[in-house]
């Protein structure tokens, strides 16, 4: 019986995508001087970070877990719609197009009831494996979010090129994609975090929220950097920190950043980018992803998508 439910699941899966598959364009070129990043950059260091994946959780593992009974915490409660005032907790977003990494995260979401944000650039060059994947994300309550069309620093383009330009080459191409295949794309961050108060007034019209990246001066800790904390849910323009290996946050200095979040009655913003168990400056391991879970769990805390900001 299980087989057969898992049989016409995999058949449901495949209409799906290539019903999404049918209208995906191959590429769209950038415009003005600025030319398309085969391949998104790590931070201002600009350390690749694309790589393959290794990490051992099956297609067959994440099925199951998404056949399982509803979604709940590790206390096994009913995860709860956002509290009408931000209560303590935590927001994991992830940036760029590692989609295949990503997906492991559902077992995650079913393990503990979390969720997270995952910011896409290059959804045109996605294939259609890819789009399956991203939907069940969705479908599993995390929030698929923007990235722009071909991950450019936006403040390097407006140098030689105007505001429109931006927004025809880098905002509406893939915005207008990704809502077509059925995203439901309400924020937005800035590849590299390169941004400022003139995009944030022009793209606040098209997005609930901007976010950028923050880091921490080296005489303060995560727990001292108050940019990254929100306590008002109506905040639009947010602030993650990194916690990828090549950021150097250790798990107890993370940890202290959780503690000062749930004292202050705060949340905590972080990003990163490939879920990988594979040393690499842009990686995130499972493990660690977990450890933050545990901790930030036993203090009763919750995961948040950036989308429940101001609902």
């Amino acid at each position: 019986m299980t087989k057969k439910v898992h049989s016409l699941f995999f058949v449901f899966l495949l209409i799906i995508g290539l019903i999404a598959w049918n209208d995906l364009p191959q590429a769209y070129p950038a415009s003005g001087v600025i030319s398309a990043h085969s391949q998104p950059q790590f931070g201002n260091e600009g350390k690749n970070v694309e790589e393959k994946s290794i990490n051992k959780t099956s297609k067959q593992d994440v099925i199951q877990a998404i056949n399982q009974a509803p979604l709940t915490n590790s206390r096994g409660s009913a995860i709860q719609s956002f509290a009408s005032e931000l209560s303590p907790g935590i927001i994991l977003t992830f940036d760029d197009k590692s989609v295949d990494d990503w997906y492991s995260f559902l077992v995650l979401n079913n393990k503990y009831g979390v969720k997270a944000t995952f910011y896409v650039s290059f959804f045109h060059t996605l294939n259609l494996n890819q789009l399956i994947e991203l939907k069940l994300l969705q479908d599993a309550k995390n929030e698929i979010a923007y990235h722009t069309t071909n991950h450019v620093n936006a403040l390097k383009y407006l140098k030689a090129n105007s505001m429109d330009d931006y927004l025809n080459s880098e905002i509406f191409p893939d915005l207008n994609l990704m809502k077509e295949k059925g995203f439901r794309v309400q924020d937005l961050a800035y590849p590299y975090g390169a941004g400022n108060k003139e995009l944030d007034q022009e793209l606040l019209q098209y997005f609930k929220t901007v976010r950028y990246t923050a880091y921490p001066p080296k005489n303060k800790k995560i727990a001292d950097f108050n940019p990254v904390y929100l306590k008002d849910k109506r905040q639009r323009v947010l602030n993650a920190v990194g916690i990828d290996n090549g950021y150097g946050h250790t798990d107890e200095e993370i940890f202290q950043g959780i503690d000062r979040a749930y004292n202050n009655h705060e949340t905590l913003l972080l990003y990163g980018h490939v879920i990988s168990n594979k040393p690499g400056n842009a990686n995130t391991s499972m493990q660690r992803l977990e450890t933050i879970i545990q901790y930030a769990q036993k203090k009763g805390m919750t995961f948040h998508t950036v989308s429940e900001l101001g609902s």
